[in-house]
């Protein structure tokens, strides 16, 4: 439980295997085996590819949402937009926000929690390699009950190799990311590279950049 289920749950979801569905770990434990795949240029690269083919406008601000019988009246920056539906993807909390009236079986959806990561990404210099027993890998899962801030790390080379350059991923577990989500980028950084240098020796000397993403509703609680 606490090094193999706890640990695919906190890595890959970011929250404690108390309270989470039977559903989820038996998900999770029917991965085994199963085939996976990368997508070149990282997730962007598919809404990239849909909005490509779509009329797509950015800075428009969606103030509410509103069925009504003849469709969705959507207000986008103080006007209304009609549509004959509406897809709406965005986190529980603000969907709360924006639709104006609500079933009882979509506010009981629309109470779903959701645990908060904090991604760092570290740029490394192109002649680092990691520790031989790492190598080849696409990343690594911590169990939670050893106390660490970090619920897994990737590789990118091990992820599509061929590239140029190492970038190694860092995810916090939720309970760190929320106890860092207002620290300055600089003290998240370094904190960070404590915990990792143990595991990556060396790695603060082969850092070349760094970016830091801080999602609050990073995954749906179970």
């Amino acid at each position: 439980r606490d090094y193999l289920v706890e640990s695919m749950v906190h890595g890959l979801y970011f929250h404690r295997l108390a309270d989470s569905s039977r559903a989820l770990v038996a998900a999770l434990l029917a991965f085994n085996g199963a085939d996976v795949l990368a997508v070149a240029g990282g997730w962007q690269a598919l809404p990239v590819a849909m909005a490509a083919q779509l009329d797509v406008r950015y800075g428009a601000t969606v103030d509410s949402i509103d069925q009504t019988p003849a469709g969705v009246r959507v207000g986008v920056n103080g006007e209304w937009l009609q549509a004959d539906r509406v897809i709406l993807a965005c986190p529980a909390h603000i969907t709360c926000d924006l639709l104006r009236h609500t079933t009882e079986t979509e506010r009981e959806v629309l109470a779903t929690g959701y645990a908060s990561t904090i991604h760092i990404a570290f740029a490394l210099r192109p002649t680092w390699q990691p520790p031989k027993h790492l190598r080849g890998i696409h990343g690594a899962l911590f169990a939670p009950c050893e106390g660490g801030a970090i619920a897994a790390f990737t590789f990118e080379s091990g992820r599509l190799p061929g590239g140029d350059g190492e970038v190694v991923g860092v995810m916090l577990g939720n309970d760190a990311a929320r106890r860092s989500m207002q620290l300055p980028d600089d003290t998240l950084i370094r904190d960070v590279v404590d915990e990792l240098d143990g595991i990556l020796p060396d790695i603060r000397m082969q850092i070349v950049a760094t970016r830091v993403q801080r999602w609050v509703a990073a995954e749906p609680l179970s």
